[in-house]
């Protein structure tokens, strides 16, 4: 598939021995971990969750770059084993590791996952930039990194609470806000997009079918997760699977007025692999050949609709002939407003009684009458000071209302 930014990969072993490329290496390549001056297609293998163990998972990185030349690695979960079941033996690998003596033969990138890093690993990466020790990188728990390639990351890590309030300021807690996925909208796009969570919905419109250990971790998705999806339209989503492996077809994203006329639209790959080590051996490994040159608009054959539903835009706020706002399309509520306006449109009529200018009204306030004539009287305001040119006419007999004289 030439051109289309998602080159894609299915060829791996039951074995996890080798890895075969759909797009052969051209005899031109540059030689191994190198980049080409112009290069824009670009090898990337990406691991499923391995639960700590990160030395089987580096060292099989290792072999397999032996047969394989890959631009980066990116490690979906918990690299890491948490501080609370870390091993003597962990603690040991982890400082070998450290300091350089357990190969990491090309650029290797890890996620935050379900817990915190242990107390050195963490250390190192505040002190550090990131970095855990030559070509071992932090993504960041939510973060935007465009590798030396060009290639753009956006990595949402952790599991999200909702009693989270603004954005977290912690990158070691592997939780995040609703404000924190909203925040990574800004980034518009992605060539690869990865998340702790599953993103609400995913599986709408799909014929592939869930497997039943990945469900549970399926049904963990969340509105936060979705919206960022959409918002940015990478070519790639990956997630963790749990215990199994579950590739959806490839969706075609909405096209925005900010795209341009006749613009195209953008296709999406959503990944979930299985946890390194899994019981039912689904795939853990994923590579795949990513060409940035071009946008991932040439639509394959089995590419269904966007599984999210569009955008629902505030509508205008409609123009009114009166001075009430608001919605004004409900009927009950024009019925309810009609019969206000005629009960203060049409009040009863006032009674001598409750006219001060009246001359029937025993309590008359006389002093207020400027004038009197054989058809009409004159009469000051009644309220605050007036001049001498502020004067009410009232005909005889007196109406009772202005409307009806």
């Amino acid at each position: 598939m030439s051109g289309t930014g998602l080159t894609h990969v299915v060829a791996i072993s039951s074995h996890l021995q080798d890895i075969c490329f759909a797009t052969p290496t051209p005899k031109s390549s540059p030689s191994r971990h190198e980049t080409a001056p112009n290069m824009t297609s670009y090898s990337v293998i990406v691991v499923g969750n391995p639960s700590g163990a990160f030395q089987p998972i580096l060292s099989k990185l290792s072999a397999l770059s032996k047969k394989n030349t890959f631009s980066f690695a990116i490690v979906l979960g918990d690299l890491f084993p948490s501080p609370e079941s870390i091993s003597d033996e962990s603690i040991s690998s982890i400082s070998s590791l450290i300091r350089g003596e357990i190969e990491v033969a090309f650029p290797v990138y890890f996620t935050l996952g379900t817990y915190p890093f242990p107390d050195s690993i963490q250390e190192k990466i505040d002190n550090n930039a990131g970095e855990v020790c030559e070509n071992l990188f932090f993504l960041g728990k939510r973060s935007t990194l465009t590798t030396s390639d060009g290639v753009k990351v956006v990595t949402l890590g952790g599991r999200l609470d909702p009693t989270l309030s603004g954005a977290s300021k912690e990158q070691k807690f592997p939780f995040y806000s609703e404000q924190d996925a909203s925040t990574l909208r800004g980034a518009n796009f992605a060539d690869i997009l990865i998340t702790g969570d599953w993103p609400e919905g995913v599986s709408t419109g799909s014929k592939v079918a869930i497997s039943p250990e990945t469900q549970e971790v399926q049904k963990g998705g969340n509105k936060p997760v979705q919206r960022l999806a959409q918002s940015i339209r990478p070519r790639y989503h990956f997630v963790s699977g749990g215990g199994g492996f579950y590739e959806r077809e490839p969706y075609k994203n909405e096209v925005r007025e900010k795209d341009g006329h006749g613009a195209s639209e953008l296709v999406t790959r959503f990944i979930a692999l299985a946890d390194y080590g899994n019981e039912t051996k689904a795939k853990w490994l994923y590579a795949f050949k990513l060409d940035i040159s071009t946008p991932s608009t040439t639509i394959p054959p089995n590419c269904t609709a966007s599984p999210y539903a569009p955008y629902q835009k505030r509508p205008p706020p409609q123009q009114q002939s009166n001075f009430f706002w608001g919605d004004q399309s409900n009927d009950q509520h024009h019925h309810n407003h009609r019969n206000k306006r005629q009960r203060y449109d049409k009040p009863p009529p006032p009674g001598p009684d409750s006219c001060f200018f009246c001359l029937s009204n025993p309590n008359i306030q006389k002093h207020l009458i400027t004038s009197i004539g054989s058809a009409a009287y004159l009469t000051t305001a009644k309220g605050p000071l007036t001049t001498n040119l502020v004067n009410a006419e009232v005909p005889f007999p007196g109406a009772r209302a202005y409307n009806s004289l």
